[in-house]
């Protein structure tokens, strides 16, 4: 789907999409397997901006049958539209059981899963709303909506009580709320500010992947699993503008919907120069809806600030550079580190999306992220020790996936090597794992077992580097 959607506050719906042609018009085949086809308008809304919403060719939809009034699904599978239709908004597939009914209602899902099997949907085939827990939205320039588009921002739809002789035609509306944060350089500041991060915490989980039920009159959001889902939504913006004292800019993050009952909402925004502003504001009463924009505004003036601390890591690339340190573990392809503020345990440093994100220029990275503690014990053969920021030592059980806080002195050690290629090889007390990221589902920074890293999945957990800070 094309990234130009548009949104705005409607008081009332839009009306079904009819503007299909005769000659667009399908005759509904009685028979399961039989080709078919729906027209899907996405809805049009032009009250903020004066965008556009359009389909692009070989988007793929869920389609969903019942005979009117029930609750007995059919899935029809996969409907796709061709380019020529993309003006008709028509999709065709192939029925998933017959029409002998009178009327049916039809039920359409964007984007396309083959593990969604119903339009009551609580535990098969999630979707991500805004991002994934540990993921980032991204948005190119200030003011900009033109990533509020595409698989991370689903659309659904349904019309009830469509005769069996009619094409259906179906309004698909957003499942996302977006929220606009209005930043705001203040006329008294002294320099001019480029926003580079923005982040918006919120008293319950408002992105991350989710079973989505349509089905009903209420959407209905359950989380996949309590590490799939986060109460903080975070956007990159790329090629912003500075803003100068006194100017403004939007920044936009597709969320799922949630409201504020007296609660408290925590906005946190990055500059250019690593300056952070941050603001906590209690007893708000809001609705974030689907569909609909909620503008917070963020006056830099009003935020406390914070100046990090940031330091210089440079990339170990031999046996010999393995000293006792401050160290980075990087996954170097997703620019990310373990976190080592967390404790060493599956739902602490191992949890999915328990990483900071860093930038890697000339095998040098600077960040304000914590580090662990490496103590080299032994370095003819690489013993060593590694602590988080809490003082528990990385380790895992005997030939078991996973991580743990080793409180035994005899299962603390690690095997650390460094390879040709500069990546190394973390192995745990007895050898019988090695500390890797796992990308299949996720990030999990863990232990794994030797037979699962160059097993027939050993494509999904990618090998690490060691960045030691500079002292």
């Amino acid at each position: 789907m094309k990234k130009i959607f548009s949104w705005g506050l409607m008081a009332v719906a839009l009306t079904l999409f009819n503007g299909c042609s005769k000659e667009e018009a399908v005759e509904i085949p009685e028979t399961e397997g039989n080709p078919f086809a729906l027209v899907a308008t996405p809805e049009s809304r032009t009250v903020n901006e004066d965008l556009n919403t359009v389909w692009a060719e070989n988007d793929g939809v869920n389609v969903f049958h019942a005979a009117a009034g029930t609750t007995a699904y059919t899935s029809d599978g996969e409907f796709t539209i061709a380019a020529a239709d993309i003006e008709a908004g028509k999709f065709t597939g192939k029925l998933g059981g017959a029409l002998n009914e009178a009327a049916y209602d039809w039920y359409m899902f964007y984007p396309y899963s083959k593990y969604i099997t119903t339009p009551a949907n609580t535990s098969s085939g999630y979707m991500a709303i805004g991002s994934k827990a540990t993921d980032s939205q991204t948005q190119t320039g200030n003011n900009s909506m033109a990533h509020i588009a595409g698989e991370n921002y689903p659309l659904y739809g349904k019309a009830v009580g469509v005769a069996a002789a009619a094409v259906p035609s179906i309004t698909m509306h957003q499942a996302a709320a977006l929220v606009a944060v209005n930043v705001t350089n203040p006329a008294t500041a002294s320099d001019a500010i480029t926003v580079s991060t923005v982040e918006l915490t919120a008293p319950e989980d408002i992105v991350g992947t989710y079973y989505i039920n349509f089905a009903g009159e209420e959407v209905v959001y359950t989380p996949s699993g309590d590490t799939y889902v986060s109460n903080t939504a975070k956007l990159d913006v790329t090629n912003g503008t500075a803003l100068n004292p006194g100017e403004s800019a939007k920044f936009y993050l597709g969320v799922k919907p949630f409201e504020l009952n007296n609660g408290a909402l925590t906005i946190k925004v990055t500059d250019g120069k690593g300056m952070i502003y941050e603001k906590t504001t209690e007893g708000l009463t809001a609705s974030f809806t689907s569909g609909k924009i909620k503008t917070v505004n963020f006056d830099l003036a009003t935020a406390v600030t914070e100046q990090p601390v940031i330091n210089t890591y440079t990339k170990i690339t031999t046996q010999a550079e393995l000293t006792s340190g401050q160290y980075l573990i990087v996954y170097e392809a997703g620019n990310l580190a373990a976190d080592a503020s967390k404790d060493a345990k599956s739902t602490g440093i191992g949890a999915n999306g328990t990483n900071v994100k860093v930038t890697i220029e000339n095998n040098e990275i600077k960040t304000s992220a914590d580090a662990f503690t490496l103590t080299v014990l032994d370095a003819s053969n690489g013993t060593a020790t590694i602590q988080n920021t809490t003082g528990s030592y990385l380790n895992s059980s005997s030939g078991s996936n996973g991580i743990v806080s080793a409180t035994a002195e005899e299962k603390r050690n690690c095997t650390i090597t460094v390879n040709e290629d500069s990546t190394v090889k973390i192995a745990n007390f007895d050898a019988t794992t090695q500390f890797r990221v796992n990308t299949s589902n996720g990030i999990f920074f863990r232990f794994y077992k030797n037979e699962t890293v160059t097993g027939t999945t050993a494509s999904n957990y990618k090998a690490l580097c060691l960045y030691k800070k500079v002292e």
